[in-house]
């Protein structure tokens, strides 16, 4: 029973609407350092500065809706960090990984695709040279996982999903009159 009133002054002194990681080494004593527990849910990296996002927490992917599940292997895993376009290391500390699934819309990138391609940078952003528009993303904009090696999630701009869905809902309405 204490802790279960331990978990509902933990929630009662969340903001309502509040989202998102507590800097666990900001010396503010006015801050709550407690994590929320909504779906979005987000570990603070310790007093590093560079802090990676990870999707889910380590031994789970990010699935369809916004779930995380469990991985099938027991393989460690390992993060590619580069300057610019150069490697530099690998890290799995989990200790420099902000935990939580992107409150924006999102999609997987393509690996095999030139305009998909990406470097997760040392300083903790996310370099897509080939990407039009922005090209560097912050953390909260992307999030890296292990499902069947490296993937990575980024977000998008609303109207660029509005025109994509467009003409491909075009496309497919104009195959589906000729094919009758």
């Amino acid at each position: 029973m204490r802790n279960l009133m331990l978990l509902l002054s933990v929630v009662s002194l969340m903001p309502t609407g509040s989202r998102g990681a507590f800097d666990l080494c900001r010396e503010d004593p006015t801050s709550s350092p407690t994590p929320s527990y909504a779906n979005e849910t987000m570990q603070n990296c310790g007093c590093d500065p560079v802090c990676y996002r990870k999707c889910c927490k380590p031994g789970y992917y990010l699935g369809r809706q916004r779930t995380c599940h469990r991985l099938d292997s027991n393989q460690s895993f390992f993060v590619p960090l580069y300057d610019g376009r150069i490697f530099v290391k690998t890290t799995s500390d989990v200790n420099q990984f902000i935990v939580g699934v992107l409150e924006c819309r999102y999609y997987l990138l393509n690996v095999l695709l030139e305009k998909d391609s990406f470097y997760l940078q040392t300083n903790g952003k996310l370099l897509m040279p080939a990407a039009k528009g922005k090209t560097v993303l912050n953390n909260n904009e992307y999030c890296v996982d292990e499902l069947n090696g490296l993937s990575t999630f980024v977000c998008f701009e609303d109207e660029n999903l509005d025109k994509d869905i467009n003409a491909v809902g075009m496309s497919y309405l104009f195959y589906e009159h000729h094919r009758i």
